[in-house]
């Protein structure tokens, strides 16, 4: 068992190489803002320059992408303070010279930690190091987070705190104890975390009422008042660990933005328009730090972020060069974005957020039989698979099917885009690698052909990210090279 054990974690440890040279080779390539990074340059000036500022993202993985940059100290020799005006700069008006090194380095940071914490988490779901280790190969190829994570985007940050919430419930699911409050409290924390990255990771939640009914099934002896008592302590611990974090990001974020933003410039004229009387009396020195401070700038900014997803356009499929897309279209890995490309001596090296056309295809198909075995477990009464690797593929699918729901709703009100659908995708890989667990156990499918099987589909995922990724590492094409990468389906316009 122990050499068992040694041999699956050499197999880890080489998969985290492979990750680390993926996410940090040549991450400043290309040397140049493209997508969300125009934005988040600005920002990251903003905290460098100590400015009061509310932004459309809540402050984790912004104060993470600013870190990098204060970190690596790449631009500390040049004249970068001037950003800090603007709430999205150019290609233009970044200093010659600037290194990207820095701002995408927590990024991809944290694609690589996302790797380690699916392994763990899929391990510990389907008790088998070789589909954890198998579907983790696919997270590692997966082509459009390599190319979304290698650079100053949130979503690597937000899949990490997301994948350590489901940890953190599995954790306790398979002790068969009663949950502790101080468990309730770790779940909020990081429930908390993940919505500070981005606001839709608040589906999440969901998994309160799951967890509070796990530990009541331990205690049900106990009276009606005593449950009463169990579930509002429990509630108090969760809250408790999620109104901390919340407290302690905003105080973070209060402090490093103590300076007066200008009043005539783009970011400062939002920032004095959106702040109340006690947010500026403390960036004007009128105030100190405060609790009731810390407050004012939490609603402010929630009122803000509100306030901006209300002013994004809605998607128009009638509008040139649309970049949008409607949910129903991407579990089909439809509707890819290019988000720079760059031609020279007759060769064009872009970078293009296209999914590895064999995960998509994988995940849905694992979307596909997790409803099946459901259905098969709760309305005929199925007893064929295990009863935890069936529980977990309940919970992973309730998980998918609310999420989906949201960036539904979310569609109807502002556009939205394919990589929106990357903490779907994540989910639909971990119900991919479950159910395979569980057509083990319906077909006693025997270790070597099982193996044999996870090889083959590791293997036919790594050729087609190599086949697609001069689109997402910015190698140059020619002409004829690209449009042979559209022989699956389109997508990409090849220059």
């Amino acid at each position: 068992m122990s050499t068992q054990n040694n041999r699956w974690n050499s197999a880890l440890i080489i998969l985290l190489g492979f990750s680390c040279l993926l996410y940090l080779y040549r991450i400043d390539k290309p040397s140049a803002p493209f997508w969300d990074e125009n934005y988040y340059i600005a920002t990251t000036e903003r905290y460098k320059a100590g400015l009061a500022h509310l932004e459309s993202h809540p402050p984790i993985g912004l104060m993470l992408i600013a870190a990098g940059d204060w970190l690596t100290g790449a631009n500390s020799t040049l004249s970068t303070a001037p950003l800090a005006r603007e709430r999205h700069v150019s290609g233009d008006q970044i200093p010659k010279g600037y290194s990207f090194v820095g701002i995408r380095l927590f990024p991809s940071l944290f694609a690589i930690l996302c790797i380690a914490a699916f392994f763990a988490l899929l391990r510990r779901c389907s008790g088998s190091d070789s589909v954890a280790l198998a579907a983790s190969v696919l997270l590692l190829v997966e082509n459009s987070f390599i190319t979304h994570f290698r650079a100053a985007h949130l979503d690597s940050i937000q899949l990490f705190f997301v994948l350590c919430t489901i940890y953190q419930l599995v954790v306790v699911w398979k002790r068969n104890l009663a949950i502790g409050v101080k468990d309730f409290a770790i779940f909020g924390a990081l429930c908390a975390a993940a919505t500070l990255v981005k606001v839709n990771s608040v589906f999440l939640l969901a998994l309160a009422p799951v967890m509070l009914l796990r530990d009541l099934s331990f205690v049900r002896s106990a009276s009606r008042y005593g449950k009463f008592d169990r579930v509002f302590t429990n509630l108090g611990g969760l809250s408790g660990g999620a109104i901390a974090v919340c407290f302690a990001v905003f105080a973070l974020h209060t402090i490093l933005g103590s300076h007066t933003p200008d009043r005539n410039s783009p970011s400062g004229q939002v920032t004095w328009a959106h702040s109340s009387d006690t947010y500026k009396a403390y960036y004007t020195g009128q105030e100190g730090l405060s609790f009731f401070v810390v407050l004012h700038v939490i609603r402010d900014y929630g009122r803000f972020m509100n306030q901006d997803h209300r002013g994004v356009p809605k998607l128009d499929i009638c509008k040139p060069g649309e970049n949008g897309s409607h949910p129903t279209s991407w579990p089909l890995n439809r509707k890819t974005i290019n988000y720079r490309w760059d031609s020279s001596d007759g060769r064009t090296s872009y970078v293009q957020l296209v999914g590895n056309q064999v995960n998509w295809a994988i995940g849905l198909i694992g979307v596909i039989l997790a409803i099946s075995i459901t259905l098969a477990r709760r309305i005929f009464k199925s007893t064929t698979v295990d009863h935890r690797v069936g529980e977990f593929i309940e919970l992973i699918l309730g998980l998918y099917l609310l999420y989906m729901a949201i960036v539904f709703y979310m569609a109807e009100q502002r556009v939205m885009y394919l990589y929106h659908y990357f903490v779907g995708l994540l989910l639909s890989l971990m119900l991919a690698g479950l159910s395979f667990k569980a057509i083990i156990e319906i077909h006693r499918i025997k270790r070597v052909k099982a193996n044999i099987i996870l090889v083959t589909v590791a293997l036919a995922s790594t050729a087609n990210f190599a086949w697609l990724a001069p689109l997402s590492l910015h190698y140059p094409l020619t002409k004829a090279e690209c449009e042979a990468r559209n022989f699956l389906q389109r997508v990409v316009e090849c220059q």
